[in-house]
């Protein structure tokens, strides 16, 4: 069986995944150092990107953490119907 790696980090999840403790997560949205969380899961339920703090810490030039966060949602998607494509 296979570990997947799930997309939306809980706050501990993200910050073993970048390597800081889940404390400093707040401070470094509000610094711009990485990309706000999603609460579509509830107002107490922060869920972070993997695929945007991927794309962040992957060196992809852009001007700022969302164009990261959809530089990676494009290239995801991109992937996906050309799967989609080859299979037709």
């Amino acid at each position: 069986m296979t570990d997947i790696a799930p997309r939306w980090l809980k706050p501990d999840q993200a910050a073993a995944y970048i390597g800081r403790h889940r404390d400093e997560l707040p401070r470094l949205v509000r610094a711009g150092k990485i990309p706000r969380p999603s609460y579509h899961f509830g107002p107490r339920s922060p869920r972070y990107d993997r695929l945007a703090l991927d794309a962040l810490f992957s060196g992809v030039e852009t001007d700022s953490i969302q164009e990261a966060t959809d530089a990676a949602v494009r290239a995801i998607y991109s992937k996906a119907e050309n799967r989609q494509k080859a299979a037709r």
